[in-house]
C-alpha cells in the first residue's frame, strides 16, 4: 500500500506545481482567466480521483469456517460476534478509515410484520388457521399469543424439514424471545442507532444475538486498518450452507458488487457440498482471478507441521478440480487475532493461545501464511488503486499539462509573429475549431446511433434467451413444476377433510420450497452467467467502436493542432489516448430472480379463492357426487389431484409473469443503463479533448504589443510554464510506465517537474 500511496502523492504534488503554473497564466495577456478557470476545474476533478474507492470485498465461506474471526484478525481487535447464528438476513459491512464508528438499521415495524406474515404462510401448521385471515401484527399481544401457538403445534411433527430446523420457525421463535428487548427502538420507519469508539462494541447487542438481530436491517462498522489502507469493505457474508434461501440470494448480489473474494475453509471439515455450490456461483461470475483461498487452521485437531501440511495438500488438490492453481493461504485466523489482543482475551482462549504458541511448528507455519495473506491482499488492493489513478486522474492530469503546453507555445510564437501573420492564422484555426466542432456533433450523433443499435441487439438476445417456447431456461422451470409428483392425500380420506386439507397445504408449501431452491440456486446463476456474457459482449462492442471513433477525432484533433503557432507537428503523436473503460465493477449490477415463491407464499383461503373455490361449502357441495359413487379414499384421492393440478397451473402462470417481469428489469434496470453509462463517458472524453485543445487568441494582440520590461516579464513566464509542462508531461508518462509495470515502490523522488518548481 505504500506503493500506491507515492503515486498518489507523485500525482497531488504535480497538479500542484501545475496549479501554481495555471495561477501564473491567469494574467489576460498570457493565457486569461477563462482558460485558466477551464483548467483549475479539470485540475479538480485530478485531486478528486485521488480520493481512494471503496474496494469491496466479500469474506465467504460455509457457517463456522471462521469468517468473523479472521475480518477480526484483519482489523486486530475482537470486533465481530463470532459464530454468529443462521437466522439473520444481513451482512455485517466493515470500513476501514481514521475513526472509529458505526450504526445499527433496524427494520420498520411494517417491514417485521410483513416478514413474520411472510414466514407464517410457510408453516404447515398455518393451514389450520381458524377466522378471518387478516395480517398480524407482532405489537398485539393477542397475535403473539396465536404465533406461539402454531409454534408449539409445529415442535409436535412439523418442526425438521428435510434433516434441517425449517428456517420460518427459526424466525418467528427469535421474533418472539427479541420482542421485549428492542421495541422501544422501533418505529414505523427504519432507524439507525449509532456508536462511536466509546460504545462500538455495544453494536454486538443487536448483531450478536439472534433473538435482537432479527430485528437488524443494515450495519455498517468503521474502523482504521494501516496495512489494508482506507476505504475498504470487509463484508462478513452469511454460510454458504445456511438452509434459509434468503442468504444465497443475499450472498449472490453481493458478490455482484465486490472487486475481490476472500474464500475461507476450515481445516476441520475441508471442502464440503456447500463450498462447491458457491465456487460453481464465483466460477459463474468469473472472479476466480480476483479470489484469494485461506485455509483456517484448526490448531486443536492438528497435531504438528506436518499435518498442517498435509490438509493443505488436500484442500490445494480438491480445489485444484475447479479452480487452476489456487491462490491458497493456511493460517488461524484465531491465532493471529490472540496475539494482537492478548489482554482482551477470554481465559480460555488465552490458554489456548499459550499451548499453540509453544508449538513452534504449527506457530511457524501460521506466522508464514498469515504473512503470505497479507501481503497477497495488499498487493491486489495497490493493483486495482492504481489502474483506476492511470485511467483517471493521471490521463486527466496529462491532458491539462499538454492543453497548457500548447497555449504557452501558442503566446510564445505570438511575441515573435506581426500582425498580418497572426490574423492569418487566427482566420486558419477559427476555420478548424469550427471543423472540429462539426466532428464532435458527427460523433454526438454516431455515439447516439451506437446507443441505440447496442441496446437492440442486447434487447433480441434477452427475447431469445427469455423465450417462454424456445429459451431453456423458463422451459426448465416450467418442466420442474409439471414433474413434480401430485402425491397423496394420506389414508384418512375425504372422511377427515380437515387432514385432507392440512396435507395439500403442507405439500403445497413443499412444492414451492422445491422450486424456490431451484430459482435460488440454479435459475439465478445461469442468469448470472448469461448477464456477464452479455456485459462483456458490450465492452468488447463499445471498445471496438470507441477505437474506430479515437481515430476519426484524433485526425481532427491533429488538423487542429497544426494550426496552432508554436506547437511541434512532432508533439501530435504524445497525445495519449484515455484508459477507456466503458463502467466499473459494481457500480451497475443485474438484478437477481427473486425467491418470490418463499416470500410471497399464499394463505389457504387465498389460494383456494385464486382458483374459484369461494368456501368449503361449495367444495362439499361439489364433491357430494363423489361421495355416492365412490369410496370415502378415492375421494380424497380425487380431489387432492384436481386441487393440486389448479395449483400447479397457478404456479406455472405466477412463473410466467415473474419472468415477464425480470425480463424488463434485466433490460431496462442493468444492460440499457450499461450501455448509456458507457456511451456517456465516450462522449464525454471527447468533449473534454476537445473543449481542452482549443486554444484562444484573445490576449495575443495586446501580447504582441508589450514593450520593455513588461514583454521582458511576460516571455520569462511563457518560459518558465513551457518548461513545467514539458517536464510535467514527461513525468506523468513515467508514473504511467511504472503503474503499468506493477505496485512497486517508485524509485525516483521527483522528476524534472520537482526540479523545475525548487527553481
Amino acid at each position: 500500500m505504500s506503493a500506491y500511496s507515492q503515486y498518489k502523492d507523485k500525482i497531488r504534488y504535480r497538479a500542484e506545481i501545475l496549479e501554481e503554473t495555471i495561477d501564473e497564466l491567469k494574467n489576460p495577456v498570457l493565457a486569461g482567466e477563462p482558460a485558466a478557470s477551464m483548467w483549475r476545474g479539470y485540475l479538480g476533478g485530478v485531486l478528486d480521483s485521488l480520493k481512494d474507492p471503496l474496494l469491496r470485498i466479500a469474506v465467504v465461506g460455509p457457517v463456522k469456517s471462521g469468517k468473523s474471526t479472521l475480518i477480526n484478525a484483519m482489523l486486530g481487535e475482537d470486533l465481530l460476534k463470532r459464530g454468529a447464528g443462521i437466522v439473520t438476513s444481513f451482512i455485517t459491512r466493515v470500513v476501514t478509515g481514521d475513526r472509529v464508528s458505526g450504526w445499527v438499521e433496524l427494520k420498520s415495524w411494517r417491514q417485521i410484520n410483513a416478514e413474520v406474515n411472510a414466514s407464517l404462510r410457510m408453516l404447515p401448521v398455518f393451514s389450520e388457521r381458524e377466522g378471518p385471515e387478516e395480517d398480524l401484527d407482532l405489537r398485539n399481544p393477542e397475535d403473539r399469543n396465536r404465533i406461539v401457538f402454531w409454534l408449539d403445534k409445529m415442535k409436535s411433527g412439523w418442526l425438521h424439514t428435510r434433516g434441517s430446523i425449517d428456517p420460518n420457525f427459526l424466525f418467528l421463535e427469535r421474533c418472539l424471545d427479541g420482542y421485549e428487548l428492542v421495541e422501544v427502538d422501533l418505529g414505523p420507519e427504519p432507524c439507525r442507532v449509532a456508536f462511536d469508539r466509546s460504545n462500538i462494541g455495544s453494536h454486538q447487542y443487536y448483531a450478536g444475538d439472534e433473538s435482537r438481530s432479527v430485528y437488524v436491517r443494515d450495519i455498517e462498522i468503521a474502523y482504521p486498518s494501516s496495512w489494508l489502507g482506507d476505504r475498504i469493505e470487509l463484508a462478513d457474508c452469511q454460510g454458504s450452507d445456511s438452509p434459509n434461501l434468503a442468504h444465497f440470494e443475499m450472498l449472490q448480489h453481493y458478490l455482484l458488487g465486490s472487486h475481490f473474494i476472500v474464500y475461507v475453509i476450515s481445516s476441520r471439515s475441508g471442502l464440503r457440498e456447500a463450498d462447491f455450490k458457491l465456487l460453481d456461483l464465483i466460477k459463474s461470475l468469473k472472479m476466480f482471478p480476483q479470489t484469494l483461498f485461506v485455509l483456517n487452521l484448526d490448531f486443536d485437531i492438528h497435531n504438528d507441521r506436518d499435518d498442517v501440511e498435509r490438509i493443505v495438500e488436500r484442500v490445494r488438490s480438491e480445489l485444484g478440480w475447479i479452480v487452476p492453481d489456487p491462490p491458497l493461504s493456511a493460517h488461524s485466523a484465531l491465532f493471529q487475532l490472540l496475539k494482537q489482543t492478548p489482554d482482551k482475551s477470554p481465559k480460555a482462549d488465552r490458554r489456548h493461545f499459550k499451548v499453540w504458541k509453544e508449538s513452534k511448528g504449527l506457530a511457524k507455519s501460521t506466522e508464514s501464511g498469515w504473512s503470505d495473506f497479507r501481503r497477497d491482499l495488499s498487493d491486489r488492493i495497490c493493483n486495482r488503486r492504481a489502474e483506476i489513478l492511470l485511467g483517471c486522474g493521471l490521463s486527466r492530469l496529462g491532458m491539462i499539462a499538454s492543453n497548457v503546453l500548447d497555449t504557452v507555445c501558442a503566446r510564445q510564437s505570438a511575441l515573435s509573429m506581426d500582425m498580418s501573420a497572426m490574423t492569418e492564422r487566427a482566420v486558419k484555426l477559427r476555420s478548424r475549431h469550427l471543423a472540429l466542432q462539426s466532428t464532435l456533433q458527427n460523433l454526438a450523433d454516431t455515439v447516439s446511433g451506437l446507443n441505440q443499435s447496442v441496446k437492440g441487439e442486447l434487447d433480441a438476445r434477452v427475447a431469445g434467451w427469455l423465450d417462454p417456447t424456445k429459451g431453456t431456461i423458463i422451459r426448465e422451470a416450467l418442466d420442474l413444476t409439471e414433474q413434480f409428483p401430485a402425491g397423496s392425500s394420506g389414508s384418512g380420506g375425504f372422511s377427515d377433510f380437515g387432514r385432507l386439507i392440512r396435507d395439500y397445504y403442507g405439500y403445497y408449501l413443499e412444492f414451492r420450497r422445491n422450486l424456490s431452491r431451484h430459482l435460488v440456486e440454479k435459475v439465478n446463476l445461469r442468469i448470472l452467467q448469461f448477464s456477464m456474457e452479455q456485459e462483456s459482449f458490450l465492452k468488447d462492442r463499445l471498445r471496438k467502436a470507441s477505437e474506430e471513433l479515437w481515430a476519426f477525432f484524433d485526425t481532427a484533433l491533429a488538423d487542429y493542432r497544426r494550426e496552432i503557432p508554436g506547437v511541434p507537428p512532432e508533439k501530435d503523436a504524445e497525445q495519449p489516448r484515455p484508459e477507456f473503460d466503458p463502467f466499473r465493477p459494481g457500480e451497475i449490477v443485474p438484478p437477481c430472480f427473486s425467491a418470490f415463491l418463499q416470500r410471497n407464499s399464499l394463505g389457504r383461503s387465498i389460494l383456494f379463492l385464486k382458483f374459484g373455490i369461494t368456501s368449503f361449502p361449495n367444495i362439499l357441495s361439489g364433491l357430494r357426487a363423489l361421495v355416492y359413487r365412490k369410496n370415502d379414499a378415492a375421494c380424497g384421492e380425487n380431489f387432492f389431484g384436481r386441487a393440486w393440478e389448479l395449483a400447479r397451473d397457478e404456479t406455472k402462470n405466477e412463473l410466467l409473469r415473474a419472468f415477464s417481469d425480470f425480463r424488463e428489469k434485466l433490460v431496462v434496470q442493468f444492460l440499457h443503463r450499461l450501455v448509456d453509462e458507457g456511451c456517456i463517458g465516450l462522449l464525454e472524453e471527447f468533449r473534454a479533448r476537445a473543449e481542452m485543445a482549443q486554444v484562444n487568441f484573445a490576449g495575443m494582440l495586446e501580447l504582441n504589443s508589450l514593450e520593455g520590461e513588461e514583454r521582458r516579464a511576460a516571455a520569462e513566464t511563457l518560459a518558465r510554464s513551457r518548461q513545467i509542462a514539458e517536464a510535467m508531461i514527461e513525468d506523468i508518462e513515467a508514473i504511467r510506465r511504472e503503474i503499468r509495470n506493477g505496485c512497486e515502490a517508485p524509485r525516483v523522488e521527483d522528476g524534472p517537474a520537482g526540479k523545475e518548481r525548487g527553481k
